[in-house]
């Protein structure tokens, strides 16, 4: 039995762990809203919502994008 469970080990593969850039701090987000084709990079700031999901909300105007929008972030 203890085989069995050290080879479900080895297998099991954690997903990866997604890096975020201190709250309230300007960063570059690259983002595609759903139905567009193009990609955005607009400064935003990181923050969490009270379901304590993360939120990116564009410095320009406050408008808030989903998290699961964002491909990546980058320091400004």
């Amino acid at each position: 039995i203890s085989i069995i469970g050290f080879c479900i080990y080895q297998n099991y593969k954690s997903p990866p762990v997604k890096e975020y850039p201190p709250y309230y701090k300007d960063v570059w987000i690259y983002y595609c809203l759903p139905g567009e084709t193009s990609e955005h990079v607009k400064l935003a700031w990181l923050a969490r919502n009270d379901n304590l999901d993360y939120i990116w909300t564009l410095s320009e105007n406050e408008h808030i994008i989903s998290d699961e929008y964002v491909t990546k972030w980058e320091y400004a």
